[in-house]
């Protein structure tokens, strides 16, 4: 069967080889030249040839910038970008200088001020971190899990230091969890109104980690040098006051006595209480015994004696007894047993003790135990009470007292010098003990002095030197210089042959120089140079001027003279 080709139906799409058939009805020629033809699809694009024209163009046409609609602006350059504003297709020199910075990568893209120049400010964004950052510093975020944050930042003042990372903000493996790690050389630092600033910073010389945890509640911290310096490690008590020692030591007191200090009790405060305002201690004037007493004297040391019944002293079994108005026993005899029967006995007792057995109602026993713990002491009426607490803050001392240490405080003494009190050394005390006391004009007052005692008794002055056994106030121009000296004391008999004495002030005296026989019994520092008919004795040597003016010497008269003549 045939069909006519105008009868096929059209084909929707076609191939390279498919072959299209031009046919012209009025060809007859029957041969194979005849004026029908036929043609290749591929073939037929072919030969289609160029574009005529484009916008006017011919031949092959390449469209700019400028060929666009609405596009104001001369010739086109490179990178040039083109956005729609307004309603028209405009150049956006912004966009061409931002792409200018701008590269992009496989993994990421980057942004910089100048093209790859990390000396100037940058953005670097990667698949699983980013950094932005101008120069050394820098902020680096990664995005793996747990993430971290590097803060990095120059730090000097030459301008060419590398990176410093001063903080770290590092994920932890628990959800909602994160460190903020501020490396070493760093410092956190809070600023107040003024610009004065608090810093915290590490311990350099911290060997392990550090905790420190805040308290739950408000409050403030304090410096080292604000809380009290001192803890107390022992408490002693003095008497009436008693410790018991220790690190948790309890402190009682001992109850007071006629011959010691103490607590006192209830009851003598009910007693003292109770005593008038004024009252006085009077003495007893006249005594009398009342009824069944009798005084032994009236006045003075009173004694009351009981006068004795008709009731003979003894044991009596269920006794019968008649008692006077005045308490007294005045018959008594055995008697029969009485009857009744107590069916319940209790104890009661203050909130510091506790009663078992309480109450017997046949038989048993009463068990009386005291309550309390350590630190606290039981008062006069019978209750616990807590001992007052006190801490030491602080010991100081006075000159010569010195206070050292810390939380165990020492106290001592410094030793005494010329110019300050202090401690006796046991060297300087054998070496006072020593010293004999200096003679004064009152009278023998030393045991180390020899004295010489004259029955008869002398008529010189005291301090004066003078001829013992002839009675005579000794003077370098008599021949008593020669005779057996002593310096008289106050007691009319009695004089120093050897030893120290205070006398008066001896005028141009040196320590240690030797004092001669003056006149009229005195001393001289001065050797006699009359001619003749004086005598010239060493008596003694001066030792020093007391703090009242006067001289001490010490008195020793030589057994040799020289006669002047």
């Amino acid at each position: 069967m045939s069909t006519k080709v105008t009868d096929l139906t059209p084909l929707t799409t076609t191939a390279d080889a498919d072959v299209l058939h031009i046919v012209d009805v009025g060809d007859d020629t029957g041969g194979a030249a005849g004026t029908s033809k036929k043609i290749t699809v591929s073939n037929l694009l072919a030969s289609a040839g160029a574009v005529d024209s484009v916008n006017g163009a011919t031949g092959v046409v390449s469209l700019g910038v400028q060929d666009l609609d609405d596009v104001a602006g001369g010739t086109p350059s490179t990178g040039d970008v083109i956005s729609y504003t307004a309603g028209t297709w405009v150049l956006n020199s912004g966009l061409h200088s931002l792409l200018a910075r701008f590269k992009a990568s496989g993994t990421g893209a980057q942004v910089f001020d100048s093209l790859n120049d990390t000396s100037k400010g940058f953005v670097d964004v990667q698949a699983t971190s980013a950094k932005i950052g101008l120069a050394e510093t820098t902020i680096d975020i990664s995005q793996t899990s747990p993430g971290t944050m590097t803060f990095g930042v120059a730090a000097g003042g030459a301008g060419v230091e590398t990176q410093y990372n001063a903080a770290f903000l590092n994920g932890q493996t628990t959800v909602g969890s994160a460190h903020l790690l501020l490396k070493s050389g760093t410092e956190f630092r809070l600023e107040n109104a003024g610009g004065h600033e608090t810093w915290l910073r590490q311990n350099p010389s911290a060997i392990a980690d550090i905790s420190v945890g805040l308290p739950s509640t408000a409050g403030t911290l304090a410096l080292t040098t604000d809380i009290p310096s001192g803890v107390v490690t022992a408490v002693t008590a003095t008497a009436p006051i008693v410790s018991s020692g220790g690190t948790t030591p309890a402190i009682s007191i001992t109850a007071s006595t006629t011959t010691a200090a103490g607590s006192m009790s209830a009851a003598d405060k009910t007693k003292l209480d109770g005593i008038a305002a004024g009252a006085e201690v009077n003495a007893v004037d006249d005594v009398n015994g009342g009824t069944g007493l009798t005084a032994s004297s009236s006045t003075g040391n009173v004694v009351i004696n009981l006068d004795s019944t008709a009731v003979t002293a003894g044991v009596y079994t269920n006794a019968d007894i008649t008692v006077d108005a005045q308490g007294r026993i005045t018959n008594a005899q055995d008697g029969v047993g009485g009857t009744g029967t107590v069916t319940s006995v209790a104890m009661t007792v203050p909130s510091a003790f506790t009663v078992t057995g309480s109450p017997i109602t046949t038989a048993g026993t009463l068990a009386l135990t005291a309550s309390g713990a350590l630190g606290e002491y039981i008062d006069g009426t019978g209750a616990l009470q807590t001992f007052p607490q006190a801490t030491v803050t602080g010991v100081t001392g006075t000159a010569p007292i010195v206070v050292s240490g810390g939380t165990a405080k020492t106290v001592s003494i410094t030793a005494a010098s010329p110019t300050a009190a202090g401690s006796l050394s046991s060297s300087d005390k054998l070496y006072l003990n020593n010293i004999i006391a200096p003679f004064d004009d009152t009278g023998v007052n030393d045991s180390k002095n020899t004295i010489f005692e004259a029955n008869g008794g002398l008529s010189a002055n005291a301090g004066e030197i003078v001829s013992i056994l002839q009675d005579t106030v000794a003077t370098n121009t008599d021949a008593n210089s020669k005779d057996f000296l002593g310096v008289m004391t106050t007691t009319s008999d009695q004089a120093v042959i050897s030893g120290t004495v205070e006398v008066a002030a001896i005028t141009g005296a040196t320590a240690g120089r030797p004092l001669y026989l003056g006149t009229s019994g005195a001393f001289t520092p001065t050797a006699p140079t009359t001619p003749s008919g004086v005598y010239v004795r060493v008596v003694g040597h001066f030792l020093a001027t007391t703090a009242g003016g006067r001289s001490l010497v010490y008195f020793n008269p030589s057994n040799d003279w020289i006669e002047r003549t």
